[in-house]
This record gives C-alpha cells, sequence and structure tokens, in this order.
C-alpha cells in the first residue's frame, strides 16, 4: 500500500534502540526524513549510522524529560527540515517494583520519562505542527494501561496517564489539523523485556495470556505506527489501538490449546 509519507519529517523519541530503531527504519523505508533521539549518545550514534544507509536520518542527543531539551530538539528538527509532520513519542523505561518498596526517585523517574516526556513532546511538536497546518502525534502506552501488572504500578499508572493525555490531546488539536493516538503493545521483544522473556518460568506464563502464542517482533508495532502516521488513517484521532496479539482477550486464552 502506498501511503504517501515521502519526504515528511517524522522524529521519533528513544530512536536508538528497539521499538524505536524499528519505527525510524519503517519511516524511512517509507521515503520520510527521520530525526531519532536518545538520552544515550553512543547507540544513538551507532543508530544513526545504520539508519542513514537507509535514507536521510539525523540523530539528536535529548533528555525527553526536561523542558528545555525538548525545546531544543523541537527547534533543531525545524531548523533541519523546515517543519517537523510526524511525531512519535516512543521513549520509555521500565524499573519492576513492588509498591511498598518503591521510593519517591523511582515513582518520580518512571512517570516523568514514560509522561512527562509525553506531554513535553506534544507540546513544542504540536507548536510546529500548529505553524505548519497539521500533523500526527502518535504516543506509547501498553497493556498495564488496561490491565495493571505486580511490580509495574508506577509504570502502568504512567501508561495509563498517556491514554487520558492522548485522548485531551486530540481534542484540543483537532482544530489545527493534528491527530493524535496512541499505541498498545503487549509484551515485545526489545531490551526492555528481556529478562522477562529470558525467565522460562515468566516467558512460558506470558505466553500462555498471547493467542498467537509469542512475543511481538518490533516492526510489528512499527508497521501499524507508521500507517497511523499517514492520511489512509486520516480519521482516526483520539483512537487507542492495541497491538498485543489478542492478550487476554478472552479469560483463558491457553485453553483452546488443550482441547
Amino acid at each position: 500500500m502506498e501511503l504517501g509519507l515521502k519526504n515528511k519529517v517524522a522524529l521519533v523519541t528513544g530512536g536508538a534502540k528497539g521499538i524505536g530503531f524499528e519505527i525510524a527504519k519503517a519511516f524511512l523505508l517509507e521515503g520520510c526524513k527521520v530525526v531519532i533521539s536518545d538520552i544515550d549518545s553512543n547507540s544513538l550514534e551507532i543508530a544513526k549510522k545504520s539508519l542513514s544507509e537507509i535514507g536521510e536520518c539525523f540523530a539528536l542527543v535529548c533528555d525527553v524529560t526536561k523542558s528545555k531539551d525538548v525545546e531544543m530538539m523541537m527547534k533543531s528538527t525545524e531548523e533541519i527540515f523546515g517543519t517537523l509532520d510526524i511525531l512519535i513519542n516512543n521513549a520509555g523505561v521500565l524499573v519492576p517494583c513492588l509498591i511498598e518498596e518503591s521510593d519517591e526517585k523511582m515513582w518520580e523517574f518512571t512517570l516523568n520519562v514514560n509522561l512527562k516526556s509525553t506531554f513535553l513532546c506534544s507540546k513544542y511538536g504540536f507548536a510546529i505542527m500548529k505553524k505548519h497546518s497539521g500533523g500526527v502525534i502518535t504516543n506509547a502506552s501498553s497493556f498495564a494501561a488496561l490491565t495493571p501488572s505486580i511490580k509495574h504500578g508506577a509504570y502502568g499508572a504512567a501508561k495509563a496517564a498517556v491514554i487520558n493525555l492522548t485522548r485531551t490531546c486530540a481534542a484540543e488539536f483537532a482544530p489545527y489539523n493534528v491527530r493524535v493516538n496512541a499505541y498498545v503493545p503487549g509484551v515485545v521483544a526489545t531490551h526492555l523485556t528481556a529478562d522477562m522473556r529470558n525467565d522460562s518460568v515468566k516467558s512460558k506464563k506470558m505466553l500462555s495470556d498471547i493467542p498467537l502464542r509469542r512475543f511481538a517482533d518490533p516492526y510489528e508495532l512499527a508497521e501499524v505506527i507508521v500507517f497511523l502516521s499517514s492520511d489512509k488513517a486520516s480519521y482516526m484521532t483520539g483512537s487507542i489501538v492495541e497491538i498485543h496479539g489478542g492478550k487476554l482477550c478472552v479469560q483463558d486464552p491457553s485453553a483452546i490449546y488443550n482441547l
């Protein structure tokens, strides 16, 4: 399907690894000009080198929890490419911890990276899109926002708030032709979930909750996110798109395998 994204400018936060890297790659394959940002300068440089073999890609080191950093990132993107058409708020962090063992530092860190960054990037990204008559913002939520998980209280709370923020932005930005959606992944095969997936007991339990009986490859999310950013999805805003292999779509997904 021709998505009509050639020469569009896309910014992907947390673009040095995992889902963010695959999203950036997918946009480049569609002919977009891409800016990736990350706080990890070494990984960012490696990612840029790889992605630049596909298309035009710039890398910007940015702490997306800091207003000045985000404002500068958006300004730099506009200076480099003249506009911003697509913003993917992908940056995130997962720190497993029981509520009773959590401290304020961990709580604030988790909410800042997963939620505050989405607010800041949406605010400053929208300012550019508003000037240039439109754009698309897509935010990373999580299945933990729909069904909370033990030891992921702060993470689930942040990702649930991302859904609420997405819907508010969708309504507030609509008069300026800016669409805002969120995606809800299940367990994706990235560095963030490596410990859980490499634990045979945990892995078996997680797979039993997924009718497709496998974890997602990051590119499978990227394909959907690129579609949401195109005019093929022009009537989608305020939508929360689930991409999780049917995780817990029924009470006991594994039952069908035992008949």
